[in-house]
């Protein structure tokens, strides 16, 4: 459902969902009073038993726990049913969700915010003031469906969230294993990758490249990925790539070589492991 008006169609007026609420099928086509007949127009139909209007007004007085029991319930039943195999592959990720101050429990940050200036082709860097949530998700990498859903102000940092959203993930999943978490370098954190590899969960995740660790793969890879030359610890893989360029008759197809180098037992990440 993307939003309150798209409601009335795909929920409000389906008979065999409003029947396994309570309503019957008068209510469902007449709505359960005559509230507001007067004001309604000959063309204009209801749009169920309830209205948006009064859906939204009640969703809101929901306690967050109820909200978080009532997804999880969905989540583990989707999964029983659309995920195949004993093991997973995971996508965490966060987003900002956006409001204005006035939202009750919402964070703020500040944050920098390029502005383009009229009368010149430069950008300003400025400070601006974010008022909002953090909303965590866990995916299931193959069919795209949310195993697990964490909300927090907007200040919480990424990693924050990472083990409430794995751990409520991994709830969601009875009976079967997360294999491996595809996670971005908001969720850098040794500590967590370590815990993740001694409960034999594989991660990936791309490192910065002001990190040591970064540096040296690239050494490795510059060193090893083109001469030929072998290492315990380098495994080094090639594949003809065919690019066309242009269009229609203009078009030219050429071959390129992709090199796709991979560095194992690396040690410089001095964070990489148990707690101090």
């Amino acid at each position: 459902v993307e939003g309150m008006a798209a409601m009335s169609p795909l929920l409000l007026r389906d008979e065999s969902l409003m029947r396994l609420l309570g309503f019957n099928a008068h209510q469902i086509e007449n709505g359960t009073t005559r509230r507001g007949d007067h004001r309604r127009g000959p063309s204009t139909e209801r749009e169920g038993p309830v209205s948006t209007e009064a859906v939204a007004e009640n969703i809101v007085k929901l306690s967050v726990l109820a909200m978080a029991t009532f997804f999880n319930s969905i989540a583990q039943r989707c999964a029983a049913r659309c995920i195949q195999g004993d093991e997973v592959d995971v996508i965490i990720d966060c987003s900002d969700l956006e409001t204005t101050e006035k939202y009750e429990g919402a964070g703020r940050v500040r944050r920098k915010h390029k502005v383009k200036r009229r009368s010149s082709p430069f950008e300003d860097e400025v400070e601006i003031t974010i008022f909002g949530w953090k909303v965590g998700v866990a995916y299931h990498a193959d069919t795209g469906l949310p195993l697990s859903v964490c909300v927090a102000p907007i200040n919480r940092s990424d990693q924050a969230l990472f083990w409430t959203v794995l751990d409520d993930a991994r709830k969601n999943l009875k009976g079967k294993r997360i294999r491996s978490v595809v996670i971005d370098r908001g969720f850098f954190d040794g500590e967590d990758l370590w815990k993740l590899d001694q409960m034999g969960i594989e991660f990936v995740i791309p490192s910065r490249s002001n990190m040591r660790v970064h540096q040296d793969a690239l050494a490795l890879a510059a060193r090893y990925g083109r001469k030929g030359e072998q290492h315990e610890d380098v495994v080094v893989d090639q594949e003809d790539i065919h690019l066309v360029e242009g269009y229609g008759k203009a078009s030219k197809r050429h071959k390129v070589q992709t090199v796709l180098v991979g560095v194992s037992n690396l040690t410089s990440l001095d964070s990489y492991g148990p707690p101090g």
